[in-house]
């Protein structure tokens, strides 16, 4: 079986696109806030894709 990985920021994402989330912008503070860093191009393309 091949299961597609999206990763935490896509996750937050699709989340966000499906409506199940309003922001993604409060979440990506809590996991840096807990020592959990992505790049933060990554999270600026995330964020400007959903419209934040």
């Amino acid at each position: 079986m091949k299961i597609k990985r999206i990763g935490t920021a896509g996750l937050l994402r699709r989340a966000k696109k499906s409506g199940l989330i309003s922001r993604i912008r409060p979440y990506f503070k809590m996991l840096h806030s807990n020592g959990i860093y992505m790049n933060q191009k990554l999270i600026d393309a995330i964020l400007d894709d959903v419209g934040e």
